[in-house]
């Protein structure tokens, strides 16, 4: 991720440098608002902790109360299409649609370990981290024995 963020860095600079002499500026500030926006809701982390599931990302944090999660399962990433948001630079990031799940907010960077979540209220999630399948018994189990 700090190697694609590195190599956006280089291409502004040089695309900026370019642009300033022509007296058009706008396209290495639009960039650079796109790479902002993948770099600060990268997905850090996800943790498990007694009550529920947490994402962090470099700015804020998602939290998910165990109680609230009706539908926890694995998650396969084909065909999606993305509404808005990053498609693969620093993962799968913003707001994503498919024929089965509808309409998602996804924080995917690494598609071969997602899973899906859907609240009671809703709202509907595709995550990913190393071993998803422990992460994904672990809230089951914490559903079934109904910790809140």
């Amino acid at each position: 991720m700090w190697l694609i963020t590195l190599v956006f860095i280089i291409v502004i600079a040089y695309t900026e440098y370019f642009m300033v002499a022509n007296d058009k500026i706008i396209w290495p500030i639009v960039i650079a608002l796109v790479l902002l926006f993948c770099v600060a809701y990268a997905p850090l982390s996800i943790s498990l902790n007694h009550s529920e599931l947490v994402l962090k990302k470099i700015i804020g944090k998602i939290s998910i109360p165990y109680h609230q999660i009706e539908i926890i399962e694995p998650f396969t990433f084909t065909n999606d299409v993305r509404i808005f948001g990053s498609g693969g630079v620093c993962g799968y990031i913003g707001i994503f649609s498919n024929d089965e799940k509808g309409r998602y907010y996804s924080y995917i960077g690494e598609v071969k370990q997602a899973f899906f979540i859907v609240t009671k209220s809703g709202k509907k999630y595709a995550f990913s981290c190393e071993n998803a399948p422990f992460v994904i018994e672990t809230i089951k189990k914490n559903i079934q024995h109904g910790r809140i």
